[in-house]
C-alpha cells in the first residue's frame, strides 16, 4: 500500500508539477530603470542599468543637487540569450547569473516542462558541488538551522516510538492498535496549525519588523520565531512525559503529541526560512546540509532506540 502510494504520487509530481524558480533578488517597489543597450564582440546585447530612487521633496530645500536622486548600484546588468541553457552555463561564475536568466527566458509549454534533460545550468566542478555542503557547517546560520531542522524532526521521532510503549501499556491505558493509531491525529492538527502559524504569523512579523528598519528586510528577523519554538517545544515534551508517568487521563498527554508537533513544524519551518535567506546563492547547498544533519540524526536515534 505504502508503495503504490509513493508511485501514484512521483507519477503526480512528474506530470502536474513544474520546474519552478524562486526569485529571491531584493528589488525595491518603486523604481525608476535607465537602461542602456550596448553590443560586445560576441554579438549578445548587454543592458545595463542604474536604479534611481527619489527622496523626499524636503530635500530639495538643502541647496545640494546632487541629493536629489540616490543612486543605487543594484548590479542589474543581465545578458539576453537565445533559451538555450548553455548560453548560461557560460557566465556560471557570476552567482547572480541564475537569477538575472530566469527572469528574462521565455515560458515553456507543458511538454517541455516534462523534459526530464533540461541543459547544464553550471559548469562548476562537481567534487567542489559536492564538498560546499559540508563547507557549508562552517557558516553560522547553516550550523544553527542544521541543528533546529535535526532537533525537530529527531523529537518527533523519539515520540513516535515511545506512543505504542506508553498507550498499549496495559497497567496504564490498554489501547488497542486502533486506538493507538488514532492518537496521531493530535500531532496531525499540530502539524497543521504549525505550518499556519509559521507562514502567516511569521512574514507578518517580517513585514512589521522591516518597516521599522526603514523598509530593509534582513533575515534575523526570522529568528524573531525561535522564542514560541522554544516554548512549545519545552511544555510539550515535559507535559508528555509527566503526564504519562502520572498515568493522567489519556488526552493529557495525548494533548502535548500535539503541542510537540505544533513546536516541532515551526522549528523545522524557521530553520529553513533563516537559511535559505541567509545565503540565497547557495539555497540548494544549505538544504542539502539541513537534510544530511536530519539524516544522520534519523540514523542515530535508529540505533540507540529498542
Amino acid at each position: 500500500m505504502v508503495a503504490f502510494v509513493v508511485g501514484f504520487g512521483a507519477c503526480l509530481l512528474f506530470i502536474f508539477i513544474p520546474e519552478t524558480f524562486w526569485d529571491r533578488t531584493p528589488r525595491p517597489k518603486h523604481i525608476i530603470r535607465l537602461v542602456r543597450p550596448r553590443s560586445n564582440s560576441q554579438g549578445s546585447v548587454s543592458v545595463e542599468g542604474v536604479l534611481q530612487t527619489p527622496i523626499s521633496p524636503g530635500a530639495e530645500s538643502i541647496g545640494a543637487s546632487h541629493q536629489k536622486m540616490k543612486h543605487v548600484d543594484a548590479h542589474v546588468a543581465f545578458k539576453i540569450h537565445t533559451p538555450d541553457f548553455d548560453g548560461l552555463s557560460e557566465h556560471s561564475s557570476n552567482p547572480d547569473t541564475y537569477t538575472q536568466f530566469y527572469p528574462t527566458a521565455p515560458p515553456k509549454s507543458f511538454w517541455q516542462s516534462l523534459s526530464i534533460y533540461h541543459g547544464r545550468l553550471s559548469k562548476d566542478n562537481w567534487l567542489e558541488v559536492a564538498i560546499r555542503p559540508f563547507i557549508l557547517f562552517t557558516y553560522p546560520a547553516v550550523l544553527w538551522s542544521a541543528m533546529v531542522y535535526a532537533l525537530s524532526v529527531g523529537w518527533l521521532i523519539v515520540l513516535s516510538e515511545s506512543v505504542a510503549v506508553v498507550y498499549k501499556d496495559k497497567a496504564s491505558y490498554n489501547f488497542n492498535s486502533l486506538q493507538t493509531g488514532l492518537v496521531y491525529v493530535s500531532p496531525l492538527v499540530g502539524g497543521i496549525l504549525g505550518t499556519v502559524v509559521a507562514g502567516k504569523i511569521s512574514d507578518y512579523l517580517v513585514r512589521f519588523m522591516a518597516r521599522r528598519n526603514d523598509g530593509v528586510y534582513e533575515p534575523e528577523f526570522r529568528l524573531v520565531m525561535a522564542v514560541p519554538v522554544a516554548i512549545a517545544t519545552t511544555i510539550g515534551l515535559m507535559g508528555f512525559g509527566w503526564s504519562a508517568q502520572e498515568r493522567d487521563a489519556w488526552i493529557v498527554p495525548t494533548f502535548f503529541f500535539g503541542v510537540i508537533s505544533f513546536g516541532c513544524t515551526l522549528g523545522s519551518t524557521t530553520a529553513i526560512t533563516f537559511c535559505v535567506d541567509s545565503y540565497r546563492q547557495y539555497a540548494g547547498e544549505a538544504l542539502v546540509t539541513l537534510n544530511f544533519s536530519k539524516s544522520k540524526l534519523q540514523m542515530h536515534l535508529a540505533s540507540v532506540m529498542p
